[in-house]
């Protein structure tokens, strides 16, 4: 994903440039053109640097080659864990993507939300890296561009610049379009079913507990909520999600 990817790059450039060095330091002391024999304690050193090239080398080729069996759901499973996501609301997808992007290495937190699924209330940082992500269940509908417009426009409110959308759907070629010209990644189904696989056998059975749960988490404070019925105002009569510590937290979102 958005932040995982930009960690590998850096650490790709880093692994480049400490490989190229130390070429150009056996060159130097063993090169044809060589007039100064290396110390023993030069000669240890770049030893030392031959070994961990090759240990980091193997570790990228083992990172970049086919997924291991562990790493791959089995039919059942990912028809378990598709039906329990299409059968999720918005806030059990944010807490599954939550817990996902703990997995991945990523700080987390929220920020109050009283606008449901039509806004984000999750955040993650990585490194210098901060992105928002907006959890969208749309089970019947495709990504329109309008909403990654939307999207990006309470980014832009919030001061961010990169943010994640994930939704259970698939984009129209004009909304991918725009979300990359946009910097805003995409998580169709397909991609949250694939992070889940990498991510290990004991997340994916707590990604199925909260998926399994009928508790809602408030998105401010992550205590339980419960639901409610207005008493009075415009909405009186109707249902919503209230934060189980109100007044202290006065988080609500709709039912």
């Amino acid at each position: 994903m958005l932040l995982a990817k930009r960690h590998d790059i850096g650490l790709e450039i880093l692994q480049g440039s400490a490989f190229a060095f130390l070429v150009g330091c056996i060159y130097h002391y063993f090169g044809p053109s060589s007039s100064t024999p290396p110390s023993p304690e030069v000669c240890a050193v770049l030893a030392a640097g031959v070994l961990l090239t090759v240990s980091v080398g193997r570790q990228f080729a083992a990172k970049t080659s086919t997924p291991s069996a562990a790493d791959t759901l089995s039919q059942r499973e990912e028809a378990e864990l598709v039906e329990k996501l299409r059968g999720a609301d918005w806030l059990q997808l944010e807490k599954v993507v939550s817990e996902i992007y703990v997995q991945l290495g990523c700080a987390t937190w929220r920020q109050a939300n009283s606008e449901g699924e039509n806004n984000f209330s999750l955040v993650i940082e990585r490194g210098s890296h901060k992105a928002a992500v907006m959890c969208k269940p749309w089970k019947n509908a495709e990504i329109a561009s309008p909403e990654i417009i939307e999207f990006s426009t309470e980014l832009k409110r919030a001061g961010m610049s990169h943010g994640v959308l994930v939704s259970l759907r698939q984009g129209t070629l004009p909304a991918l379009q725009v979300a990359e010209a946009l910097g805003i990644e995409i998580v169709n189904e397909t991609g949250l079913l694939q992070l889940m696989a990498g991510c290990g056998e004991r997340l994916r059975g707590e990604c199925l507990a909260i998926l399994e749960s009928d508790a809602k988490y408030c998105p401010s404070c992550d205590h339980q909520m419960l639901l409610r019925t207005a008493t009075k105002g415009l909405g009186a009569g109707e249902q919503f999600w209230g934060c189980s510590t109100y007044p202290k937290c006065r988080c609500s979102v709709p039912h």
